[in-house]
């Protein structure tokens, strides 16, 4: 019986790792919804530095 009641134990430790590791996934694909992603956005915005290319970077200070 106490083979029994070790795989009981592996199996509950590993179904409690398993919801952890869940947790954190989730959480951390909420923080970056909600707080990473809209940073990113901004920046993608055009007229802003980080959207132009070096073609109109190279045009703009040319001229």
């Amino acid at each position: 019986m106490s083979g029994v009641a070790f795989n009981d134990t592996v199996a509950a430790n590993l179904l409690a790792w398993t919801a952890q590791l869940c947790a954190i996934a989730a959480a951390t694909c909420t923080f970056y919804t909600l707080v990473e992603a809209p940073f990113h956005r901004l920046a993608r915005r055009p007229g802003t530095r980080h959207s132009r290319n070096r073609a109109t970077e190279e045009a703009l200070t040319s001229s």
